[in-house]
């Protein structure tokens, strides 16, 4: 009888296991640099500037313009279809900041798909711990659907980052729901 419940068993586990990792493997992602930006304006243009910043086009995804936007030591992320602003994270990014000074801190975003559907944008920031004069970081998730683009949570793990982009969180209405 051991013998006939054995293969069985194992059969189903792997069975199983298979299921999970199929579900799963619907996900996939796709980055795009946030070094490789071209400057469309900047305070060295100007010799009178009052203060520094800048606007840079990124690479985008699925018709997306990705734009990363800074002034006065802050910079945050822009994004667009077309000339239509989807969404600008500048206070989701002021709201969540991990230190003094938030600015955009990766070196690439994270476009997160379930299939063919892009459902989540993934980018690092981070600020200065004014103690202890370290860089403290974490990512900021946004979800992406049909009707609109909304940051949906933070997190200080790329895989965490992952699991609340996978997830069916919806928009966050205040910085206190973020959670880690």
């Amino acid at each position: 009888m051991k013998t006939i419940l054995m293969p069985a068993l194992t059969l189903a586990l792997l069975s199983m296991h298979t299921l999970s990792w199929a579900a799963d493997a619907d996900y996939r992602s796709v980055y795009t640099s946030l070094e490789k930006c071209d400057v469309i304006e900047s305070s060295e243009q100007q010799d009178d500037a009052e203060i520094d910043y800048f606007t840079a086009e990124c690479p985008g995804s699925e018709g997306y313009r990705v734009f990363h936007i800074g002034g006065d030591s802050r910079s945050w992320i822009v994004i667009k279809s077309g000339e239509e602003t989807v969404i600008d994270l500048y206070n989701d990014v002021m709201r969540n900041e991990p230190g003094a000074f938030p600015f955009v801190s990766g070196k690439v975003a994270e476009w997160r798909f379930k299939g063919a559907s892009l459902i989540a944008f993934i980018f690092r920031i981070a600020g200065s711990d004014l103690e202890t004069d370290k860089l403290k970081s974490e990512l900021i998730v946004v979800r992406f659907d049909a009707k609109k683009a909304c940051m949906i949570g933070t997190s200080t793990s790329n895989e965490k980052a992952r699991e609340i982009a996978d997830s069916k969180k919806t928009c966050l209405s205040t910085a206190g729901e973020a959670g880690k």
